[in-house]
């Protein structure tokens, strides 16, 4: 490609669909002459030492590509039947290797760019030997194989970074700022209970993403108190220091927000896949003994439809050592395209040669798929099909992918290594549409060799914000990160703090149109690449967790409030393990599988009724999680929340921005008192909640028997606008107010609380339940529920309610001996 700069269109070169027949990866040959350019081009000799950075260091333009900190080393991964010798040979090339895996005949690292060539005249001198000599092994033909696959680079999962949280709350959470998770999944709650809170004390919880404090600020966040001093780093840097965002300790912060007392460490995974996998076996048990672990991290080339190298790590963590895992799904949405069937087809354009992929499923023929790339839009296609990764000779189908001018035999980006001989079935290119308009494109699926597949399957790993647009053959197909579906993990969606009820999507886009990545997912293979007898179907993901929440330095701002927000599934999955961290302390015994169970069993459902594809069991909530389900509380009682503590009698339902916390702010009578608001100014809530958030408080009443049965308490407003309640509803309804309910669907207004009846100093209510009941033909039972409520857009003084000192007392009342009042967690 080469871009016209004055007038920033892109204009393509026609370039021929030959076949790459060498066992090197183009890409790495396109490097070697590419940097071989820029050492001609560029002072870079200081005496006789060599400084290829007298200028500028060098920076690759494909940007798949992984360097090391020199800019003079570029990652690349190795299949062959004998790493362990083979490694010695390439370290005479400077290679430094970063994992070696003999049992997946792997070998990863960094080479010299100026290698390259080295290397391609060992594995081509190789590739001749094996096709002349080849050695029977078994009555198989047995081929040595060491051709060379360049890794293509991870994706921190939230690589949008945009943001909202809430400085210190009066919850006991010190910092300049805190996750607006920690109220809404009400770990806040969890850690004020009484008698006994929990915050993660005595559970370690690690963190793998791309790193800690590359950036330096680190040491800003301990002083601030939004990190611990005592973050144990196992691995740090590796790269050159432009691929680091400190990531990873932005998601240590949200953990430490919601589990300020679980002990953290961290390490690196941008070394890859071997590596990340031994970081992950290093964290549970060989160098630390962490009881939880969370990722947001992917390799493109991640086998997916078989358990990977990482995925395998994950298993074993969890199965032998204890170690719930917690991954984030992805930000993908539906990018995914997957057919059951390659169904060769000669170019449906009648231009170019060879055999290609039908993507037309009826009795038509197309075997090019029209897409629309956005203005400056990028996309990263990995291709698979159903040949096994990690084996030397299983690999027998040899496709390419290409990126296409409509009707035409023009590249605009291509992925055609030799797979045959690297025995990697995977394919991957990145483009960018420079233009400042739509950009139309066809993709093609090539066989070049060997047998036709069965199930082929590309993602767009660069969905983010922008969306491929299939104009046609889109099928929606699953785009869960590989690893995070694997049997053990815990795959975690995401939903927006701003909207609480549907998963995660951009500011100023449609709910409907959401990044957080789907599934389920299909496995092919067994572990070691045995074909399974028939595919596996993984229901994935298992659960939500929020996301677009404040940090101290990540991100940007979008909410106004002074601190950047964090966006994606890389901002979930950290409040998903945190709260792991707290139903682990809550019941030390847990495995693994209990812990997940707990969390998926009290989720909140939301987006569509019943376990879905997109959220799965629903958003986590830490209370119910540690305490379990609501428990009715039978007169006599009065609440004024001084202590801190929101007791079990009451459910939390919020949607929106909606928020409800107990706080010793916003003038209460005593020292607290529970505030009804959103998180967001009036210019926020114009921008991500225009719509506006209900809360609703349910009080939990066991009237069974009692008589005289009155509800008093106290309430005020921070300016909140009115909406009025109607005299009775279904369900829930966008108003202010409070109501009855004696079956949990139908609703009867006990107060309205607008006009003069809401005002912003404290009034008192109080209405006898027993003859409102009698009034309407009611029979208060076991399980009488009181809405407080209130329908908003802003946060106080903008808007919202306070109440305080909830009174219920009764005459009389039969206790029942089940009805448990104390707290306990949840056994």
């Amino acid at each position: 490609m080469v871009l016209n700069e004055s007038s920033s269109e892109a204009i393509y070169d026609s370039i021929p669909l030959e076949r790459n027949t060498s066992p090197i990866s183009r890409d790495l040959l396109d490097l070697y002459e590419e940097f071989q350019k820029y050492k001609g081009d560029t002072p870079y000799y200081q005496g006789d030492t060599p400084d290829y950075k007298a200028n500028a260091p060098f920076q690759s333009s494909n940007d798949l590509l992984l360097l090391d900190e020199s800019s003079t080393r570029v990652f690349i991964k190795i299949t062959n039947s004998n790493v362990t010798a083979l490694l010695q040979t390439l370290k005479e090339f400077g290679f430094d290797d970063t994992g070696v895996a003999p049992e997946h005949n792997l070998l990863e690292g960094f080479l010299p760019i100026d290698s390259i060539l080295d290397l391609k005249n060992l594995a081509e001198q190789r590739f001749s030997q094996n096709n002349s000599i080849p050695e029977q092994q078994n009555g198989e033909e047995q081929k040595e194989q060491s051709f060379v696959f360049f890794s293509t680079v991870e994706t921190s999962q939230a690589s949008f970074d945009d943001g909202g949280a809430v400085a210190g709350t009066g919850n006991g959470v010190t910092g300049k700022v805190t996750s607006q998770a920690d109220i809404i999944q009400q770990a806040s709650r969890v850690r004020n209970a009484l008698p006994q809170g929990f915050d993660g004390s005595g559970v370690k919880v690690g963190v793998l993403s791309d790193s800690y404090n590359v950036l330096g600020t680190a040491q800003a966040d301990i002083d601030s108190g939004d990190l611990p001093a005592n973050v144990t780093v196992f691995q740090e840097g590796g790269l050159a220091k432009e691929r680091y965002t400190d990531e990873g300790r932005a998601m240590l912060q949200l953990v430490y927000d919601l589990a300020p007392g679980a002990d953290l460490s961290f390490s690196s995974v941008f070394l890859g896949e071997v590596n990340f996998a031994q970081q992950i076996r290093d964290l549970a048990f060989k160098k630390d003994h962490a009881d939880i672990l969370v990722d947001d991290f992917i390799y493109f080339d991640e086998p997916i439809f078989q358990d990977g190298i990482i995925a395998q790590a994950i298993d074993e963590v969890v199965t032998q050592y204890g170690v719930s895992y917690f991954s984030a799904a992805g930000n993908f949405n539906r990018q995914g395209y997957e057919s059951t069937k390659f169904a060769g087809h000669s170019d449906s354009a009648g231009i170019l040669a060879g055999t290609y992929h039908d993507f037309d499923p009826g009795h038509g023929v197309d075997t090019r798929q029209l897409i629309t790339l956005a203005p400056n839009q990028k996309i990263v296609l990995t291709l698979q099909w159903d040949d096994p990764f990690y084996t030397v000779n299983s690999v027998d189908t040899d496709l390419d992918i290409f990126l296409l001018e409509p009707g035409t035999g023009k590249v605009l980006a291509r992925s055609d290594d030799n797979n045959i001989e690297n025995q990697l079935p995977s394919e991957t290119f990145s483009f960018t549409n420079h233009n400042h308009s739509e950009l139309h494109a066809e993709v093609v699926i090539r066989l070049s060799e060997g047998t036709e597949p069965g199930r082929i399957k590309y993602i767009n790993y660069e969905s983010g914000e922008d969306k491929i647009t299939f104009n046609e053959f889109g099928t929606g197909s699953s785009t869960i990160v590989p690893h995070a579906a694997a049997t053990n993990a815990s795959a975690i969606g995401a939903v927006n703090y701003f909207d609480q009820d549907n998963p995660a999507y951009y500011p100023g886009k449609d709910p409907e149109d959401f990044f957080t990545s789907v599934g389920p997912t299909t496995i092919l293979f067994e572990p070691k690449g045995e074909r399974l007898e028939k595919p596996e179907l993984r229901l994935k993901p298992e659960l939500a967790a929020i996301q677009g929440v404040d940090t101290t330095f990540f991100g940007e701002d979008i909410d106004g409030n002074g601190f950047p927000n964090f966006f994606g599934t890389s901002a979930a999955a950290p409040h998903a393990a945190a709260i792991a961290a707290l139903v682990k302390q809550a019941n030390p015994d847990f495995t693994p599988e209990q812990i997940y169970e707990r969390l998926e069993s009290t989720a909140e459902d939301i987006y569509v009724s019943g376990r879905d594809n997109v959220t799965g069991f629903g958003l986590i909530n830490a209370y119910d999680a540690v305490f379990g389900p609501v428990v009715a509380a039978s007169p006599n009682f009065v609440d004024n929340f001084d202590n801190g503590d929101l007791p079990r009698r009451y459910a939390i339902d919020t949607n929106g921005a909606g928020r409800i916390r107990v706080t010793d702010s916003k003038d209460p009578l005593g020292s607290g008192q529970v505030v009804l608001d959103t998180f967001l100014s009036p210019a926020a809530s114009e921008k991500l909640n225009p719509q506006g958030s209900l809360n609703e408080l349910i009080l939990n009443i066991n009237a069974d028997g009692a008589s005289n049965v009155i509800l008093t308490f106290d309430q005020k407003e921070f300016n909140d606008a009115d909406d009025p309640m109607p005299d009775a509803f279904t369900g829930s309804f966008n108003a202010d107010g409070v109501a009855l309910s004696v079956d949990g669907k139908d609703w009867y207004r006990l107060v309205d609380l607008t006009g003069v009846n809401s005002t912003n100093v404290y009034n008192n209510n109080s209405v006898n339940l027993s003859e409102f009941a009698y009034n309407r033909g009611l029979t208060l039972g076991e399980n009488v529920q009181i809405k407080f409520q209130q329908f908003g857009h802003f946060a106080s003084p903008d808007g919202g309610f306070a109440f305080d000192n909830i009174f219920v007392t009764a005459d009389t009342h039969k206790p029942h001996p089940h009805h448990c009042h104390e707290l306990a967690v949840y056994a």
